[in-house]
């Protein structure tokens, strides 16, 4: 009998990944057990969203008796950077527009607020979730459920109520997964979803093939795909196996034949290793009906024969970008912590070299290459920010507004060109 690909792919990625960590001495510590902290809490549906931001502040200023921090980094900082948000535009005329944003596994609120301050500017009321066993310690997401997830999304949808006539969602990695179940099951919410963004969306992850194989990795003692310092105060550098199977669990959820018909628009970066892109895009075109619109991050684009799909450039030379990694989407040049100029540089590939970590953090920009895979040429860093970042949320916000205004027609709208 002949095995197939699949069996394989796992056998191989099994192996490959149990000699990985058997070379690999791993201390775990406090921040790696679970407090309960943030998986306990309660989403009640009338509370009001102000209330659940101060609940969620308190949670997060108690974790941080649980870390490890090795460096002298304010309480505010790390508060700030995990807590849920709310904007309300400084000029607002009325609540016609609402926008709620979902972060990405591992990650926090942070890695949403550039994209959260674009659509303040743009007169929207805007609200990030912090998904349950986020912001704290990365032990809680070794006991997480993916239906916790969801109900923390229902209770952000529906706190919109009737403030704002237009509430679209915006997703990133495992946010975009979550924005696409409440697509396909509108009954489970209160509030009607006029279209949607994704960035990355995890429609198929990379570590499905190991994830599925849950039970037999714990009971062999293995539960982290990746354990590090946690020195990030803006997410965890440290992620356990459950919280990666609970995104496979969740992304089960989106098979079936089952058409949105809201509009969608997704950016999406052809190099990226942590999902499939190849997943996404067929999602993209068999799933979703019009209006909708891809814009493909690639290094070689050209105009590509499916019309709702726009092509960008992803390699920039003079700024030694290679390409776009997945975590780079969401976020502004500007940033200050993950930005062109930031504060934090992410050297995580050379976690177990501790030469090549130290050229990676000291190195000057001239002699670093950004990107999503690691060359073997040089030193490589990954990218923290989409050098495309203000033209990509133009282009988000031009084809939700002119797709709810039905302006334009929907073959119009798929085709949407920003200048």
């Amino acid at each position: 009998m002949f095995l197939n690909n699949k069996i394989i792919t796992s056998y191989i990625l099994f192996i490959s990944l149990i000699l990985f960590y058997s070379c690999t001495e791993i201390k775990k510590e406090a921040r790696h057990k679970p407090s309960a902290l943030s998986s306990s809490y309660s989403f009640e549906t009338q509370k009001p969203f102000s209330e659940y931001i101060k609940d969620t502040r308190k949670i997060i200023t108690e974790s941080i008796k649980l870390k490890n921090i090795k460096q002298k980094i304010e309480y505010k900082k790390i508060i700030e950077a995990n807590a849920p948000f709310e904007f309300y535009p400084d000029k607002r005329k009325n609540k016609k527009n609402g926008i709620l944003l979902i972060h990405g596994l591992a990650d926090s609120p942070f890695m949403m607020k550039d994209i959260g301050k674009y659509f303040k500017e743009k007169s929207f009321l805007v609200r990030s979730i912090l998904l349950p066993g986020h912001g704290t310690i990365p032990g809680d997401l070794t006991d997480i459920k993916y239906q916790q997830w969801i109900e923390a999304v229902k209770y952000g949808i529906n706190s919109f109520g009737k403030e704002t006539e237009n509430l679209y969602i915006a997703g990133f990695s495992t946010g975009g997964a979550l924005a696409l179940y409440f697509a396909l099951n509108p009954q489970q919410i209160n509030t009607k979803i006029k279209g949607i963004i994704l960035l990355s969306p995890a429609v198929k992850i990379f570590y499905e093939s190991i994830v599925k194989y849950i039970k037999l990795y714990e009971k062999l003692g293995w539960k982290w795909l990746t354990v590090a310092e946690d020195k990030d105060v803006a997410r965890y550098e440290s992620v356990s196996l459950n919280s990666a199977y609970q995104v496979y669990l969740l992304s089960t959820k989106l098979k079936g034949e089952k058409k949105i018909k809201i509009p969608v628009i997704i950016a999406l970066s052809e190099d990226d290793p942590i999902i499939i892109p190849n997943a996404a895009k067929n999602f993209f075109n068999k799933r979703i009906e019009a209006p909708k619109k891809l814009i493909l991050y690639k290094n070689n684009p050209s105009i590509n024969e499916n019309p709702n799909i726009e092509e960008r450039q992803s390699r920039y030379p003079n700024q030694n970008i290679s390409n776009f990694s997945h975590l780079a989407l969401p976020i502004s040049p500007d940033n200050y912590h993950y930005g062109k100029n930031g504060n934090y540089k992410n050297c995580l590939n050379y976690l177990r070299n501790k030469q090549k970590l130290a050229k990676c953090l000291n190195a000057k920009d001239k002699d670093i290459v950004y990107g999503s895979l690691n060359l073997k040429k040089n030193i490589f860093r990954r990218l923290t920010y989409n050098p495309d970042f203000k033209n990509m949320c133009d282009t988000f916000y031009n084809f939700i507004t002119a797709s709810t205004s039905n302006k334009l027609s929907n073959s119009k709208v798929s085709t949407l060109d920003i200048k």
